[in-house]
């Protein structure tokens, strides 16, 4: 099994928010995630989101994540 066949977008968060599966669909920090140290203690691969406002924008340019199914997968830490 190939995992990167249809892989649309991998954000593997190495100092920004920048598409490396190819495809151009950079995630945008929006109202103001930092980097932050990440579950191994890498610093600079993860970002802290407030819990307010914060995220990080993915533009969707052919639709591919509103009109196909998709899965995500994501690592969070909740310090509260």
């Amino acid at each position: 099994m190939n995992l990167t066949d249809g892989l649309i977008t991998y954000l593997p968060f190495n100092g920004n928010a920048n598409d490396a599966s190819g495809n151009g669909n950079h995630g945008v920090p929006t109202n103001g995630p930092v980097l932050t140290t990440d579950r191994f203690g890498v610093a600079n691969r993860a970002f802290r989101l407030d819990g307010i406002d914060d995220y990080i924008k993915i533009a969707d340019p052919e639709g591919k994540m509103t009109t196909t199914p998709f899965s995500i997968v994501l690592w969070f830490y909740l310090e509260s």
